[in-house]
């Protein structure tokens, strides 16, 4: 009787190629908000194992090694933000954001990045991980519905997503989008957050938690279905 897709841009994709509009849902993915929160009373002790020290800005960002999800244009976004704070640090977290991959570690070398990312590969504990971040990046290069967002969101972090996918829709306003594969738009929206303190980020990062709480979360999500 329906046909239920988790990210608007899939329904769109669907419907151009004959799928019924009559029948179209969209239901997104919903998100455990309390053991995103609770991974956030572990901030200090996380960051203080990856050897981050206080007052370090950690810009991070989740995904596996795949063009799709950009991990080129966040390092080059990257190494524009160094060339104006050299106190940020960058973390990188997935399948293959390890120093076993050579042809990362070859571009954190050649963007002179040596010592400031911190590649985390994967892990099944990423509630932890983006509790010891600042900002949150996505610098996809195409999505559906990332899920990543709605779980930094979750976190409390302030967000620079590209304009992918429903990666804005999610958004909703509170962080900001730039455009695709644009290292110079994508390290300005860093910089912004980072340049603010502690307390502006706080402010905008329950903003994007109270969003994900009230329209994302598992509870709500799960009502739509019936």
């Amino acid at each position: 009787s329906r046909v239920i897709y988790a990210a608007d841009v899939s329904r769109r994709l669907h419907e151009a190629l004959g799928y019924s509009k009559r029948k179209s849902l969209v239901i997104p993915n919903g998100f455990d908000i309390d053991s995103l929160k609770a991974a956030w009373g572990g901030r200090a002790s996380m960051r203080a194992r990856l050897g981050i020290q206080d007052g370090e800005p950690v810009i991070g960002c989740v995904g596996r090694f795949h063009d799709d999800k950009g991990p080129d244009v966040f390092l080059r976004a990257a190494s524009l933000v160094r060339g104006v704070d050299r106190s940020v640090r960058f973390m990188m977290v997935g399948r293959e954001m390890s120093e076993t991959n050579p042809v990362l570690m070859s571009w954190i070398a050649d963007l002179g990045l040596t010592g400031s990312v911190l590649l985390l590969g994967e892990r099944p504990d990423v509630p932890s991980c983006l509790a010891a971040m600042d900002v949150f990046c996505l610098p996809s290069r195409t999505e559906g519905f990332p899920n990543v967002v709605g779980e930094a969101m979750g976190a409390g972090l302030c967000c620079v997503v590209t304009d992918v996918g429903d990666a804005g829709h999610l958004l909703g306003g509170a962080g900001l989008v730039v455009p695709p594969d644009n290292p110079s738009a994508l390290s300005a929206g860093l910089l912004g957050f980072v340049s603010m303190s502690a307390a502006e980020r706080t402010a905008i990062g329950r903003s994007a938690q109270d969003r994900i709480e009230v329209q994302f979360s598992l509870k709500t999500v799960a009502v739509t279905y019936s």
